[in-house]
This record gives structure tokens, sequence and C-alpha cells, in this order.
């Protein structure tokens, strides 16, 4: 065996990319016997032959990878990497598509074991996009398994699953099937399938050309040599479009920045993107939202002062029943006074109680201001407390790519993104919110 040794080694590292010397003795001795029992070989000794001798057996490699990989998942694991990747990329990248019109989304995750992080990636975005049958969205899993691949493609899963995912989650997302097991049957259930894949080959094929949007590859990469996880990060880096990201594990990390990708938030959930130069202004959000898991007030934005009110003011209910209301509504520019009108009838609707009248008006204000953030901050901030998450997420989610934030902007940004933050892992638009009004 010492003599073939060697030999193996370079196979393994040719056909699947794994580095053996990374593995731990023990665990490589118990794969090989493991393949040899499955193969119906009398000992390790005439597998070692068979690598070395017959390297293109098909039967082989698949449960050879198996037995050298941890088939470990769970849904929504690393559950700040998940909010993370929700708040900073998919939103406002939802956002840009459904403004231009381009409804499509290609995600990818690789190394996916038994499909658990690919049926997160659905569920997230049955949260986060309220007109989902209007969208194109595929969704691959992908893994050298055979055997992780079958178990994914079923969807059924045990009663770990139940633990794992928040009670309104599991309620939404999966039903019985029998004993004690559970089928995922989200709306999203059809966007998503599986392959057996090698990250030395090409692109998954159910997931067609490149660009995508998103890869995950997390806790796959350590177990591939370093020049085979340089060449997986760098073809991740030419498959992802020019607003892609991409999430590797925590033991992974430096690997985007070699690969040319920028960090997005913080360094520990190890989520790159292309397209965006680190000293971008855009990217002060960040660093203010890293804070801002970190619990530090200082970046929320001081208390909002309601501008003082003429002698005389028609109550906020009255002038929206009144003639001259029609006319804000109409299509023309605002002078300053009549900004700071509509600002004043929506503070003293909404500090009454009026939250409909609230929210006329601070809509007409957010025309009247041409968006301005303050305006936009406080309309999206009504919307979450009446409970229309989808409409706040929209108006709130451009305060994040604001092109060069002011200091009040960046106070406004940091509160905008906490309020999405209430917004990943509840159901989205309209097709499951009861809007009030």
């Amino acid at each position: 065996m010492t003599r073939t040794w060697p030999i193996v080694h370079q196979r393994v590292a040719e056909r699947l990319g794994l580095d053996l010397g990374r593995l731990h003795p023990t665990m490589v001795t118990r794969a090989l016997n493991a393949v040899a029992d499955d193969l119906g070989l009398e000992s390790t000794h005439a597998l070692m032959r068979l690598l070395t001798s017959e390297p293109n057996q098909e039967r082989l490699w698949p449960r050879l990878a198996a037995r050298l990989t941890v088939q470990k998942s769970g849904f929504f694991r690393d559950q700040q990497v998940f909010e993370a990747l929700a708040v900073q990329h998919l939103l406002p990248l939802i956002a840009r598509r459904a403004k231009a019109g381009q409804r499509r989304l290609r995600l990818w995750s690789a190394g996916t074991a038994t499909g658990d992080e690919a049926y997160s990636l659905s569920i997230l975005l049955d949260e986060l996009i309220g007109d989902l049958d209007l969208w194109d969205i595929a969704i691959v899993g992908s893994d050298l398994s055979e055997d992780a691949v079958k178990a994914a493609s079923l969807g059924i899963f045990g009663a770990h699953v139940s633990k794992e995912l928040s009670a309104d989650r599991f309620r939404r997302h999966f039903v019985p099937h029998d004993g004690n097991r559970f089928e995922f049957v989200s709306a999203t259930r059809g966007t998503v399938r599986f392959e057996i894949h090698n990250l030395l080959s090409g692109h998954p094929l159910a997931l067609g050309e490149p660009p995508y949007d998103l890869i995950l590859c997390r806790n796959t990469l350590m177990y591939l040599s370093p020049d085979a996880q340089a060449a997986a990060t760098k073809k991740f880096g030419a498959m992802l479009g020019a607003d892609g990201v991409l999430v590797l594990g925590p033991a992974e990390a430096s690997l985007g920045s070699t690969a040319g990708l920028s960090s997005l938030g913080d360094p520990s959930h190890a989520i790159y993107r292309t397209g965006f130069p680190a000293d971008q202004k855009t990217k002060a959000v960040v660093s203010l939202s890293s804070q801002l898991n970190g619990g530090k007030e200082a970046f929320y934005p001081a208390p909002v002062l309601r501008p003082q009110s003429p002698a005389k003011t028609t109550s906020a209910t009255a002038f929206f029943e009144s003639a001259p209301a029609a006319e804000w509504a109409g299509d023309r520019s605002f002078s300053q006074e009549e900004q700071e009108k509509w600002r004043m009838i929506g503070a003293e609707a909404e500090e009454g109680g009026d939250f409909r009248t609230a929210e006329m008006a601070r809509r007409f204000a957010l025309k009247a201001s041409g968006g301005a953030s303050f305006d936009r901050f406080l309309l999206g901030s009504l919307l979450m407390k009446r409970g229309k998450r989808a409409e706040a997420r929209d108006i709130l989610v451009p305060l994040l790519s604001l092109q060069a934030p002011d200091a009040a902007d960046e106070r406004l940004q940091a509160a905008a993104y906490k309020l999405l933050q209430s917004v990943v892992g509840q159901p989205a638009g309209d097709r499951k919110e009861r809007l009030n009004g």
C-alpha cells in the first residue's frame, strides 16, 4: 500500500480535486474501507489496485467522494450569514431587477449535500419576493455524491428540520410525510433542482449558462488542494454577473479576496461581491450594518422632530376630504413650503393614530421632495408599523445604495438596514400579507 499511496493521492487530486493530505488518516482509512465494502471488494488493497490501475471507474469515484467528505448540512445554517445575504444583496438585487423589468435570478448551492442549503435559498426568495409568479428563478444544488443528490431531490427530511426552522417557517414550507419525516412543499419548490457535479468541471447543466447572481460554496473548498481551491474560486468569480455574490465558509474566507472579489459586510460572513470597488461610497452602509449588528445605538438617527405648525392648521383627515387634496396628487413640482406641509400633516396624523391618512401624507411628501432620504425613511417606517412589509421593503431598499451619502443619510441607512432585518423570515408580498386599510 505504501508504494501505491502516492499514485492514489495523485489520482484522487486529479479526479476529485481532493487533497488527501488535508484529511485525518483515520477518516481516509474509514472511507476506503467503506468504499471497498460498497463495491464488494475483498480488501482496501484491492480498492487501491483498482484506483491505480483503472482510474476511470465511474462507479468508484462518486462513492469515494461521498465517503471522503462530510455530508453535513442544515436549514439556514449560520443564520447571520443568511440574514446579511438577504438584506445586503438579495433585497437590493430584487428591487433593481424588478425596476428594470428583468425578473430573473440564478442561484447555485455548490456542495449542497442533502439540499438543505438550496431549499433554504428557496424559502428566502419566497419571503423576499411578493410577485413570485412573475419571476424566472432557478436554484441548483450540486454535489459529488450521487446518494446525497438523490436524497436532496426527494425533499424529505427528518424531525431535525422542525428544530432548525422557526415554527412559522416550518408550518409554511413543510407537511408530514410518513412517521417522523416531513416533505418540503414551498411555493418555490419547483425552482429547485439537483445534479451530480464536480467543482473542477464546467458549470452545472441544470442552471444553464452563466452569469449567476449567487454562488454558495461553504465548507467545501477546504477539502481541495491549494491549486484546486484557487482554480475553483477563480471559476466562481468568472461565473458571477456584474453584481453577483459568492459566499464561502469561515475557514475559506481568504480565498474570496485572492480571486479579486470585494468583501461585503462583516468579514466573518465570508460574503464577496463582484463589480463594486472597495473604496466606493455605497459601501458606507456595510460598516454601519456591521456595527448595528454589534448593538451600537449611536448609529440610529436622532428622534425626528415634527416641523412647527402654523398658527392655523386644518386637521389631516379634513384636509384629505377637501378639494385642494386632489391638487397635491397631480404631476407637478412642489415648493419647499408644500413639502413641509405634507410632512407636518403626516406627523400629525401618525401621532393621532390615523395611519391611513398618515400614509397618504407620507407618500405625497416623498413625491414632493423628489425621493428625499428623510421622507423615504419616514414612509418606510410607517409601512412597517402598519404591517405592510413588502411595500416597506421596496421603499427602504433604495436607501442602501445611495451613491454619495452624507452623515445624515448614513444614519438613515443604518436605521433602514435594521428595519429590513425584520423582513427576513417573514412572508412576502400580497400573496401572504394582510395589508391594513
